[in-house]
């Protein structure tokens, strides 16, 4: 069994993934018997033991994308950079950067080829 925190997590992520597109979400088109159809958040009170192995199952088939840290893009644009990248705090640079400002900078993720929809 997954630690809670995780499963929380990963459902959040899947609910984000989706949006309110509920129809396409996995816990949404699970049916338990031919007279029972959950949805997750009652699934997840009803039956955890269902829902986590269905979050954990599409957690594996969707991996959190990971993207380069602050210093890898800072090193990659540093030639147009008046201040040298070492002029940061370590714990800056060795943080991931964000998808938001991936996105805006069209930087894509480090495991872009173990994503579905990169």
């Amino acid at each position: 069994m997954a630690e809670f925190q995780k499963v929380i997590q990963e459902f959040d992520r899947m609910c984000q993934y989706y949006g309110t597109d509920c129809e396409k979400c996995p816990i949404n088109q699970l049916q338990i018997n031919a007279m029972t159809h959950y949805k997750c958040v009652e699934l997840l009170y009803i039956r955890p033991d269902i829902a986590e192995d269905q979050i954990m199952k599409w957690s594996r088939t969707h991996p959190t994308p990971v993207y380069p840290s602050v210093r890898d893009v800072l090193n990659t644009i540093a030639i147009y950079m008046e201040h040298p990248v070492n002029d940061f705090d370590d714990s800056f640079l060795n943080s991931q950067i964000n998808e938001k400002c991936a996105k805006f900078f069209s930087i894509k993720p480090i495991n872009e080829d173990k994503l579905i929809n990169a």
